[in-house]
């Protein structure tokens, strides 16, 4: 009798995908606690901050919003508007599932464990999903861009406050497509952005 055959779907490790140039991953979105400290003004990032890998290819974005309250005389003639709320978001895909830094953003730090290898299994996390607030942390935003130029922006108090729907299939990367939102620290900042255009005094 034969033996059945053992299905063979194929072997990723065996991809080639060739390019004309080598490319380095360097900047990214970082995570820390809220005693993080600014960055410098030559750009470093200190230690504490933790790089969040991937997020995928249509970056981040930011939302502000500005209501406000129009006020009218007798009349009809609008007289003021005085703004009435502000606040500040920021909406991203982390694309590195087993990244223990990105489940402890998206389900709380205090929801996972991380198991190191063994010799009958590799790395684990143990995940748990709660009704309980995610916590507030500290974020940066590091870019570069052709020529030298360099934008970083600062957040000093985030908190995740909506996870959006999240797609398991075979056709997508099992990922985390997050919003955050910012409040101000005791200074009444939400954020500092820091630039630099790349072009030297000679």
């Amino acid at each position: 009798m034969t033996a059945p055959q053992t299905a063979v779907v194929g072997d990723v490790r065996n991809i080639v995908l060739p390019s004309p140039k080598s490319i380095g991953t360097i900047g990214g979105l970082y995570i820390a606690s809220l005693d993080a400290p600014m960055p410098d003004d030559d750009f470093s990032i200190d230690p504490v901050y933790t790089l969040l890998g991937f997020v995928a290819d249509d970056g981040l974005d930011e939302d502000e919003n500005r209501n406000s309250d129009k006020k009218y005389a007798w009349g009809s003639d609008q007289v003021a508007e005085p703004q009435t709320e502000f606040g500040l978001t920021l909406a991203f895909k982390l694309l590195e599932f087993l990244n223990v830094e990105v489940a402890k953003l998206a389900y709380g730090a205090d929801r996972v464990t991380e198991i190191a290898p063994t010799a009958t299994h590799g790395r684990q996390l143990t995940i748990f999903q709660t009704s309980d607030a995610l916590g507030q942390h500290t974020f940066l935003l590091d870019t570069f861009s052709p020529g030298g130029k360099r934008v970083q922006k600062w957040f000093p108090i985030g908190e995740v406050k909506k996870r959006k729907t999240q797609k398991w299939s075979h056709k997508e990367i099992l990922s985390h497509d997050i919003e955050v939102t910012f409040y101000p620290d005791p200074a009444g900042r939400y954020s500092r952005t820091r630039t630099d255009d790349g072009i030297l005094d000679a």
